[in-house]
């Protein structure tokens, strides 16, 4: 299924770049795990053949940005946020839309994310004085369970893939000290996703494994000398 074809193509890092995946998407991780999610999307452009289709397209997407019904909206929204917000930056063409998300926790973006995509996962988020550990336990292989077909349609699943292919998660202080699954980048400050090889834990039914652990405080400063 599409579900299914996406998340195993965002893991695996190698399919991701023939899915047109619009915006810029960045999550800014609070030391806690919570989360806010945006989406800068550029240049929006409409492709009718008269000036009138396209004056016409131009208006139903900025009432489907006023509504928080647009792709970027949808999708976010799927993943249960606190609140939800969007914007046009820019009106008139090519349009610029920024819409933004709040989640509790980014263990809880992740576990629906993979209940939203029908492939079997433990999120785990480990807190303790200084430090945080996200820990994502997912297997590729498992038969995906029935139901939930019609909760999100394609396109916006194709957005929530950025998750995986195209996001910076950048904390808000403190330090990432390790990663599997994600490159450190930024002096510590940012990850972004690497490749996972999955085709073992595919053939085998095994899980692979995905983590994060970030520091705050004086522990971060320590770490980062």
């Amino acid at each position: 299924m599409w579900r299914r074809a996406l998340i195993l193509a965002a893991l695996v890092g190698l399919t991701v770049g023939c899915l047109e995946i619009p915006g810029k998407h960045v999550l800014y991780l609070e030391p806690d795990g919570a989360v806010t999610w945006t989406v800068l999307e550029e240049e929006i452009r409409f492709d009718a053949e008269s000036r009138e289709a396209r004056l016409r397209q131009e208006k139903e997407f900025l009432d489907l940005v006023a509504a928080h019904e647009h792709v970027a909206a949808v999708a976010l929204s799927a993943l249960y946020p606190r609140t939800l917000d969007s914007r046009m930056l820019r009106e008139d063409a090519p349009q610029t839309v920024w819409t933004e998300a709040s989640y509790p926790g980014i263990d809880l973006v992740y576990r629906n994310l993979f209940d939203l995509m029908g492939m079997p996962a433990v999120v785990e988020l480990e807190l303790e004085e200084d430090r945080t550990r996200l820990v994502i336990t997912a297997w590729p292989g498992a038969d995906e369970p029935e139901g939930n077909e019609d909760a999100i349609d394609e396109e916006a699943g194709e957005m929530l893939l950025a998750l995986f292919a195209k996001c910076r998660i950048v904390l808000s202080e403190g330090k990432f000290v390790s990663a599997e699954g994600f490159e450190i980048i930024d002096d510590g400050i940012a990850v972004q996703p690497t490749e996972v090889d999955t085709e073992e834990a595919e053939e085998n039914n095994t899980p692979v494994t995905l983590s994060l652990t970030w520091t705050t405080g004086e522990d971060s400063a320590r770490e980062g000398t």
